[in-house]
This record gives C-alpha cells, structure tokens and sequence, in this order.
C-alpha cells in the first residue's frame, strides 16, 4: 500500500507543480513579473481574480506535498544506509521551503532593474 501512495504522489506531484507553474507563466508572467513595479504587480493580481489565487494555492501545495514524498521513500528504503538515508532525507526536506516561501532571498540579491541608487 505505501509504494502505491508513494508511486502514485512521485508521479502526479511534478506534474502537477508544472501543470501550475505553466499556469501562472500564462496567466500571471510569473516568474518575469517579479521584476515589475509593485503596484504593477498588485493590479495584475487583483485583475486575475479568484482564478489566480486558486492557481496559486495550487503552486504551493503541489511544492508543501513533496515533503511527506521525502518521508514517506524515506521510510521505504528500509535496506539501504541509515547515515546516507538520514541525510538524504534532511536535505529533501530542507530543499522543500523554497518553491513554497517564494523567491524573496533570490530577488534580494539581483541587481536592480532600475538606475542605481546614490
């Protein structure tokens, strides 16, 4: 039964957080309109309605589910080394946080799209 649930998430999860990504990029320009000027980007979002932020909801939660995906293969490969297994397992979880706290520590370090600052 948990390699069915595990076959089944490791197969509809990707595609799902792609199916939502391809969504946002149609209908919202994500990721290039985080480069936008932020009211641009607040009337774009209030434009996109409901729709939009159920697309969002999607995004995230297709990136939130992986993380019981790392657990649950975790808890799968019964055989294999329990240092390597361990750490493999801390580093799948500790990737997930990104995609669903969104891009703020990478937008911090890009180069402004504006004239510099004095």
């Amino acid at each position: 039964m948990t390699t069915q649930v595990l076959t089944g998430l490791l197969l509809v999860l990707p595609i799902a957080y792609n199916l939502f990504f391809t969504l946002l990029a149609r209908s919202f320009d994500y990721p290039d309109i985080r480069r936008q000027p932020t009211g641009q980007v607040l009337e774009r979002f209030t434009a996109g309605g409901s729709r939009l932020v159920l697309i969002w909801w999607g995004f995230a939660m297709s990136a939130v589910l992986l993380a019981p995906t790392v657990v649950l293969l975790s808890a799968t490969l019964a055989d294999a080394d329990p240092a390597i297994l361990a750490l493999a397992t801390a580093i799948g979880l500790l990737a997930r946080p990104g995609p669903v706290l969104g891009p703020g520590p990478l937008a911090l370090r890009r180069p402004p799209s504006g004239p510099p600052r004095r």
